[in-house]
């Protein structure tokens, strides 16, 4: 499942969403505030990566949960400084062959979410 969440196919498994909560030490209710999350925000929690090392792991991601839902505010993703344009997000969806309906979804995203879908790169 960790190899769909970095060639940016697929959503994370449950079995990839219980081995970050264990690999990163997260309390139970932050644990349980991923699991409840939607799929969308959980595949851009764990493709920013491991929470392992910060200093309260829980409080790190509830801040993360809460900025992707946002549209990004914050998060340091790497592989690009700013937000995507919408010439960016047509020049993706034009070179990957997005049917309608996921590029109209693309479209809709706040512009942090958009930033997660291109910066896992090409499909």
């Amino acid at each position: 499942a960790r190899a769909e969440l970095r060639s940016g196919h697929g959503l994370p498994s449950t079995q990839s969403i219980e081995d970050f909560i264990s690999e990163s030490g997260i309390g139970a209710s932050a644990a349980e505030t991923l699991r409840s999350s939607s799929p969308t925000v959980k595949r851009a929690v764990l493709s920013i990566g491991r929470l392992a090392g910060t200093q309260d792991p829980s409080t790190e991601l509830l801040a993360r949960i809460r900025d992707i839902r946002a549209g990004g505010g914050s998060l340091a993703i790497p592989g690009g400084a700013g937000l995507p344009s919408s010439e960016d997000v047509e020049a993706f969806i034009k070179e990957n062959e997005i049917d309608a309906r996921a590029a109209a979804d693309l479209r809709d995203l706040a512009p942090g979410l958009q930033r997660v879908v291109l910066v896992r790169g090409n499909l």
